[in-house]
C-alpha cells in the first residue's frame, strides 16, 4: 500500500465527520508514537536521546506535523487538500481553547499545550504554509523561499523550545529563537536540495529559487530529465552551500541548552550536515536518486552528538561566523551571475570553496 493509500485509510477513520476518537490519553499518545515511528525513520533515534518526559510530546507534536504535511501532499486533489486543511486550523484553534478534542493527535497535543504553555501561533503559521503549497508551487527569489521556510520549518523549532521550557518574552528566548530559526531553514534547504525529483515528479513543486536558476542556466527542462545536468548539478551544489550555512549559524544554540536538550539539537544539525554529504557524494545529482543517509552514518550521528553536545560552551564566534558565510554566500551568487562559461563557472565554484573553508577554519 503506498503511502498516500495508507493516508486516505487513516483520514477515512479520523478525518472530518468522523465519530470522536473513543480511547483516551494513552491510548492518543500511543496512535502518535506509531504514526511518528511510521513516517520518520530517524524518530526512534532522537527519542532515545530525549529526556523520557519529553518523548510523548515530541511524538504529539511530530504527529500533528506529519498529519498536517499529509493533508496538504496526499490526498491528490489541490481543493480537497484546501478544505482538509481549513478543518485542521479550525479543530486547532479547539484544541487550543481547551475544547474536547475528536483527533487522536489533538487529545495528545492538548495534554502537550497546557502542560508546557505552547502559543496557538507557530501551528497556524504551518498550515498557511501547508496551505501556499496548494497554490504556489515555483519561488522567484531566495528571499520569497525564507519567507516561505518562516512558516514551513521555523515554527517546528520554536515549538521545541516551548517543550525545553523556553517561551516568548522571556530574556532567554530571543536569541534561542533566532538561531533555532537558523537550523530549521538550514534543514528545510538541505531537504529541498534532498528532494529535488520527488518534489518536480510527484507533486509539480520546485522550491529551488529562480534567481539561482539564471545563476546556473537551468531551466525548467533541467528538472524533468532522468538524470542531473551539469547546470542543474551547479544550482544543487549552491543550494546545499547555503543549507550548510544556515546549519552551521544555528548550530551555537547547542552551547546555550542543558546537555539533555543539547544532544536533541547537536544530533538534528549533524543529521542535516550529512544530508548535504550526502547529495555532494552523489556528485549533486539528485535526480537519479534521493539521497539517503545509511545506517553507519545515523549511528555515528548518534554517537557524536551524545558525547560531543558539552563542547560548544555558548562559543559566541560562530555567531560571526554565520554572518560572514551568509554575506559570502550573497557576494557570490552576485558573482556568479556575470560568469558565462563553463570553465568559468567551475574556476569559480573552487575559489567560492575556498572562501567558505576559510571562514571555517578561522
Amino acid at each position: 500500500m503506498t503511502d498516500s493509500a495508507k493516508f486516505m485509510d487513516e483520514l477515512a477513520r479520523h478525518g472530518p465527520r468522523q465519530e470522536t476518537f473513543a480511547g483516551g490519553l494513552p491510548q492518543a499518545f500511543t496512535y502518535c508514537r506509531q504514526l511518528a515511528s511510521r513516517h520518520y525513520e530517524n524518530f526512534a533515534v532522537l527519542s532515545w536521546l530525549l529526556p523520557r518526559e519529553l518523548r510523548e510530546p515530541f511524538a504529539a507534536l511530530y504527529a500533528y506535523c506529519r498529519w498536517a504535511d499529509d493533508l496538504a501532499d496526499e490526498t491528490g486533489n489541490f481543493g480537497k487538500s484546501k478544505e482538509l486543511l481549513d478543518w485542521w486550523r479550525q479543530e486547532t484553534i479547539r484544541c487550543h481553547a481547551g475544547e474536547k478534542a475528536g483527533h487522536p493527535i489533538l487529545v495528545a497535543l492538548q495534554t502537550v499545550i497546557s502542560r508546557h504553555q505552547l502559543p496557538l501561533r507557530p501551528f497556524l503559521d504551518l498550515l498557511t504554509a501547508f496551505q501556499q503549497d496548494q497554490n504556489r508551487k515555483r519561488y522567484d527569489s531566495f528571499n520569497q523561499l525564507q519567507s516561505y521556510c518562516r512558516g514551513s520549518a521555523d515554527p517546528v523549532g520554536r515549538l521545541v523550545l516551548g517543550l525545553f521550557g523556553y517561551h516568548a518574552g522571556s530574556a532567554e528566548y530571543a536569541e534561542r529563537e533566532e538561531l533555532s530559526d537558523h537550523i530549521c531553514t538550514g534543514l528545510q534547504l538541505a531537504n529541498f536540495c534532498q528532494d529535488v525529483g520527488s518534489d518536480y515528479h510527484q507533486r509539480g513543486r520546485i522550491y529551488l529559487p529562480r534567481d539561482s536558476w539564471k545563476m546556473c542556466d537551468v531551466t525548467e527542462a533541467d528538472f524533468s530529465a532522468t538524470i542531473s545536468s551539469y547546470n542543474l548539478r551547479e544550482l544543487v551544489d549552491f543550494e546545499t552551500s547555503r543549507a550548510k550555512a544556515f546549519l552551521y549559524g544555528g548550530w551555537p544554540l547547542v552551547g546555550l541548552l542543558p546537555r539533555p536538550y543539547a544532544r536533541v539539537i547537536d544530533a538534528i544539525v549533524r543529521g542535516g550536515l550529512a544530508i548535504c554529504e550526502a547529495i555532494a557524494r552523489q556528485k549533486y545529482d539528485v535526480l537519479v536518486r534521493r539521497p539517503r543517509l545509511s545506517r553507519w552514518t545515523k549511528g555515528a550521528i548518534l554517537c557524536q552528538a551524545w558525547l560531543n553536545a558539552g563542547r560548544w560552551n555558548q562559543d559566541s564566534a560562530y555567531e560571526a561566523l554565520d554572518r560572514e558565510l551568509l554575506a559570502s554566500l550573497d557576494t557570490m551568487s552576485l558573482e556568479l551571475q556575470a560568469i558565462n562559461s563553463a570553465a568559468e563557472r567551475e574556476e569559480w565554484k573552487k575559489s567560492a570553496q575556498r572562501k567558505i573553508d576559510v571562514e571555517w577554519d578561522r
